[in-house]
C-alpha cells in the first residue's frame, strides 16, 4: 500500500513539474510564432463531408488518385488551402455530362505554394469546377482566396471537389508519373463520415513529404505541439515539443490532459524522420520503425514495424531479434552477452559493438548512407539511399530465420 502511494505521489510531482515547464515552454509563443506556423500549414478548401463508409483519401490502387473528394453543393466556392500562385488549369469542359474530359477531373486548379525554410514547393489540386469560374493562370492567391465554384464536370457521380496536396505540378494526374521519386502524393490519413470546415487546418505531416524537403524534415510548426509516432497502435507514446524543438516525454495521461489544458496543441502523428529531428531531452530515441545514418541503439531499444506488429529489440542480453506480433523470435543475431549497442553506419554497414569492438556485421559496407527498416511485413531490411536494398533478414510473412544469423547480402 506504500509503495502504492509513493508510486502516485511521484506520478504527481512528475505531472505538477511538467505542467510548470509546460507554461515556461508555452510563454514564448506569440502572433509570430503562431505565423510561421500559418506559413507551412494547410486550410480545407470548402466546407462539406465526406459520406459513410467511404475512405476520403485515396489510394494508389484506386485509379491512382490520391486525394480527398468532399462533397459540397453545386455553386459553393472553392478555396486555396494556402496561399501560392496559379500554375495550371483546365476550362475546355462543360459544367455537366463531360465525362471523362480533363483526365476525369474536368474543370480544375493546380496552385503552387513556396514555403518557408523549404527548398521545394507543394503544389494543390481543385477539380471539377464551373468552366467560367476557374481562376487565371498566373494568379497570386492568399489563403481562402476563391478559385472556382463547384459543378459537375468530369467525371462524377455528385457535386464535390476533388482535393489533392503533392510535390509536383502534375498532382492531378492519375498515371504512374505522379508516383516517381520526384512526385509524391500526400495521402492524408484515412477519414470516414466526416464532415470538414472551410478554413480549419488540415492535420497531418504533408510538410514531410518524401522529396519536398531538404536533407532534413521540416519540424519548427511542431514547437508548442504534443506530437505521437504514426506508426504506433494505439498511439500512446506522447512528447511535448518546447520552442528549442527539443522533445519531453509525457509519463502518464493524466499529465497529457492538463498538458492540453494548459494550451499545448496536438496530439499530431508525426513520421519517423520528423521525430528523430526532435532530439530527445533524456538523449533517447523515438519508437519508430527504422535506424537512419549513424544512428545507434543501445540494449533495451525497440523499432517496430508501421503495421503488422513487428519489432526488432536491441535486447538486454545483448541479442539483436526481430519478433512476430505474437512475441515469437524471427530471426537473431546471436550475440548473446557480446553486444552493447547496433549502429547502423555511414558506410551502410549495420555493426553490433562490445564497446567499441565490433562483435557482428551484415557485411554491407561500401555501400555508402544506409537505412534498417523492420518492414511491416516481418522482414528486416537495409535500404541504401537510392532506394535499393542491400541486405535482409528473410523474415517476410513471419518466416522463421533462426538458423541464419548472418542474414542475407543482396
Amino acid at each position: 500500500m506504500g509503495s502504492t502511494h509513493r508510486t502516485a505521489r511521484t506520478r504527481r510531482l512528475v505531472a505538477t513539474a511538467l505542467t510548470a515547464a509546460l507554461l515556461v515552454l508555452l510563454a514564448p509563443f506569440g502572433a509570430s510564432s503562431d505565423a510561421a506556423t500559418a506559413a507551412n500549414r494547410f486550410a480545407w478548401p470548402v466546407s462539406g463531408s465526406v459520406p459513410a463508409g467511404e475512405i476520403a483519401w485515396h489510394r494508389a490502387n484506386e485509379n491512382g488518385a490520391r486525394a480527398v473528394d468532399i462533397a459540397a453543393g453545386i455553386g459553393v466556392t472553392v478555396r486555396a488551402a494556402q496561399s501560392g500562385v496559379v500554375v495550371t488549369r483546365s476550362t475546355g469542359c462543360a459544367d455537366s455530362n463531360s465525362r471523362g474530359c480533363g483526365g476525369g477531373f474536368g474543370n480544375y486548379v493546380v496552385v503552387r505554394h513556396d514555403r518557408a525554410g523549404i527548398t521545394k514547393p507543394l503544389y494543390t489540386l481543385y477539380a471539377h469546377l464551373a468552366q467560367a469560374s476557374v481562376i487565371a493562370n498566373g494568379t497570386k492567391v492568399d489563403q481562402g482566396s476563391p478559385l472556382g465554384k463547384i459543378a459537375l464536370s468530369g467525371t462524377t457521380t455528385g457535386a464535390h471537389t476533388h482535393f489533392a496536396i503533392g510535390t509536383c505540378k502534375e498532382v492531378w494526374s492519375t498515371g504512374p508519373a505522379a508516383y516517381n521519386s520526384n512526385c509524391t502524393i500526400w495521402n492524408g490519413g484515412e477519414t470516414t463520415n466526416a464532415t470538414v470546415t472551410a478554413g480549419a487546418t488540415i492535420p497531418g505531416n504533408y510538410p514531410d513529404l518524401v522529396g519536398s524537403t531538404p536533407t532534413a524534415p521540416s519540424v519548427a510548426q511542431y514547437a508548442g505541439y504534443l506530437v505521437q509516432w504514426k506508426g504506433e497502435n494505439p498511439r500512446v507514446t506522447t512528447w511535448l515539443v518546447g520552442p528549442d524543438l527539443r522533445r519531453t516525454w509525457v509519463p502518464d495521461g493524466g499529465t497529457f490532459l492538463w498538458m492540453q489544458s494548459a494550451g499545448a496543441k496536438g496530439p499530431v502523428p508525426l513520421s519517423t524522420e520528423q521525430l528523430n529531428a526532435l532530439s530527445d531531452r533524456r538523449g533517447v530515441r523515438a519508437t519508430t520503425d527504422q535506424l537512419g545514418v549513424n544512428w545507434s541503439a543501445k540494449r533495451g531499444t525497440t523499432v517496430r514495424s508501421v503495421t503488422g506488429g513487428y519489432r526488432l529489440v536491441m535486447q538486454t542480453d545483448g541479442n539483436l531479434v526481430v519478433y512476430n506480433s505474437k512475441n515469437k523470435p524471427l530471426w537473431a543475431s546471436g550475440t548473446v552477452g557480446r553486444a552493447t549497442n547496433v549502429v547502423m553506419q555511414s558506410d551502410g554497414n549495420l555493426v553490433l559493438y562490445n564497446g567499441n569492438a565490433p562483435v557482428w556485421s551484415s557485411r554491407t559496407a561500401g555501400k555508402g548512407r544506409s537505412r534498417v527498416v523492420m518492414q511491416h511485413d516481418g522482414n528486416l531490411v537495409i535500404v541504401a539511399a537510392n532506394g535499393k536494398p542491400t541486405w535482409n533478414t528473410e523474415t517476410a510473412g513471419g518466416t522463421s530465420r533462426l538458423n541464419n544469423p548472418a542474414g542475407r547480402r543482396l
